[in-house]
Parts: C-alpha cells; structure tokens; sequence
C-alpha cells in the first residue's frame, strides 16, 4: 500500500514523540522524500496538522474561538509540536491494516501454492492408478498363455 502525505506526516511525528517537531520542521522533512504540499491544499494540510499535533500554547486560543482560523496558525508554524491521541492511533490502525494486507497476500500466494501440490497429488494418483491398471491388465494377459 503506497503511503500518503498524511501517513507520511505521522510516521514523522511518531519519530519525533520525544521532543517534537514544528509545521515547518515537518514540511521540510516532507520534502525531502519529495512530497510538498502547494495552493488550496496547503492549507488544508496546515488545519490537518495542527488538528493532530499539540501545541500547549495553541489550545487555549483552540477552545476560547472554537475553531481554528489559518491566520491563528501562522504565528504557531515554527513550534514544536508532539502528535496527539488521534494522530498515533491512526498511524497504529495504519500499521494494523498494512500488517493484515501483507499476511492476506502470504495467505493468498499459501493457498495457491496448497492447490499446486493437490492437482500435483491428482496427477501423481491418477498416474499411479493408470500404471497399477496397466499391470493387471499385463499380468492377466500373461497367466492366459
């Protein structure tokens, strides 16, 4: 399963849980691996990240509006921010669901190899009965004479 920016973003913070890491901190490790998020989408990555990152200075201005506006986020962007509850336990459900997509394809690619050997055990039966007929009827053939 191919990673998106968000798995990304939360792999990301899992590796910095002990000490954090800013909007744009996390932007450039982003970029590194060639992911860099522009226009409308920014913005909309900005309110991600700070709906799953906490800040404890950014929290109470949260609760007072109810609501976080992109212009409260700006001033917020350079600091350092540890992934909350929500964000871990989507990137633990992420790992659940890649785990259990690698163990259907081994239990698929088992099965196909189970059903090999089972038409392999037909053919060698089938074999087997042929030459056992074969003989008989060789050995009935032979006591006539």
């Amino acid at each position: 399963m191919k990673k998106n920016i968000y798995i990304h973003a939360l792999e990301i913070g899992v590796n910095h849980m002990s000490v954090g890491i800013s909007y744009n901190e996390l932007l450039m490790e982003l970029e590194k691996i060639g992911i860099k998020p522009e226009g409308a989408f920014r913005f909309y990555f900005q309110h991600w990240y700070f709906t799953h990152f906490y800040i404890r200075d950014l929290f109470p201005l949260y609760y007072k509006n109810g609501t976080l506006h992109p212009s409260d986020l700006t001033s917020y962007e350079s600091y350092p921010a540890v992934l909350m509850e929500n964000g871990y336990t989507e990137y633990l459900d992420f790992l659940k669901l890649e785990q259990a997509r690698i163990d259907t394809q081994k239990a698929h690619d088992l099965s196909l190899e189970a059903i090999k050997w089972s038409r392999v055990a037909v053919y060698v039966s089938i074999g087997m009965a042929a030459i056992q007929i074969l003989l008989q009827f060789f050995q009935g053939s032979n006591s006539c004479h």
